[in-house]
């Protein structure tokens, strides 16, 4: 748990949910540079995380479910989903303070995994000294994506180590995130569908079933990946 926190403050709280035994540091502080956050009440994305070595698929909710005033300053919930094929979800919420220079501040993290309790995290005991990155990353061109509800123009970017090569894909009509696909030789996430208001909006701290953020023709589909299946405690 602790070495996942610390990655998770050291970088963004959506990607590295799913990505942080796949991609390097330097890699995620780039990515950092990359997506396009936006902070606004009620919009949320729905994304397929393929690990390929594992061959294994789940879904990932993100999301801004609320906000609160701290020091005369306004900050918002940013709530992460992983939802297996088999189990309960785990809930990453967030509370961010948002700054002119795209530094956010994480000030507190309650986790849930699984069916246990919620945990809560204060920024004191989770943060890290940032590193200098090594990676260097390239702006390819704009270009349109397919994703898994249709199509949508992107900027397309690569981030290189010595190591590893990622291609990522981002535009700001995504919310909250920006990011419409990523990808390497160790996992793929694309984005399913995107949206505002809504049960993806609220927050699933709290519930103890799994809820069903597959779209419609992904239900239909023979071939798909992700079966949800509902659990109660």
């Amino acid at each position: 748990m602790w070495k996942k926190l610390h990655i998770i403050i050291f970088s963004v709280p959506c990607i590295l949910i799913f990505s942080y035994n796949a991609l390097s540091q330097d890699i995620l502080s780039n990515l950092l540079d990359i997506l396009p956050l936006e902070f606004e009440i009620g919009c949320w994305s729905i994304y397929e995380v393929k690990d390929f070595s594992t061959k294994t698929t789940v879904l990932l909710r993100e999301a801004i479910t609320g906000e609160e005033m701290l020091n005369n300053q306004k900050c918002y919930w940013l709530e992460a989903e992983v939802i297996p094929t088999i189990g309960f979800p785990s809930i990453y919420r967030f509370l961010i303070q948002p700054e002119k220079n795209g530094k956010h501040k994480i000030l507190k993290i309650v986790v849930r995994e699984g069916a246990n309790l919620p945990e809560t995290y204060l920024s004191e005991s989770v943060q890290s000294q940032e590193e200098k990155s090594n990676a260097r990353k390239k702006f390819i061109k704009e270009e349109e994506i397919e994703y898994k509800s249709g199509k949508i123009k992107a900027k397309h970017y690569t981030i290189k180590t010595e190591e590893k090569e990622v291609e990522v894909w981002t535009t700001s009509e995504i919310k909250p995130l920006g990011l419409v696909k990523l990808r390497s030789k160790d996992g793929e996430v694309t984005l399913i569908r995107y949206g505002k208001g809504g049960e993806e909006a609220k927050s699933n701290l709290e519930i103890s079933t799994r809820r069903d953020y597959k779209s419609e023709e992904d239900k239909k589909s023979k071939n798909g990946d992700v079966a949800v299946k509902v659990e109660k405690e």
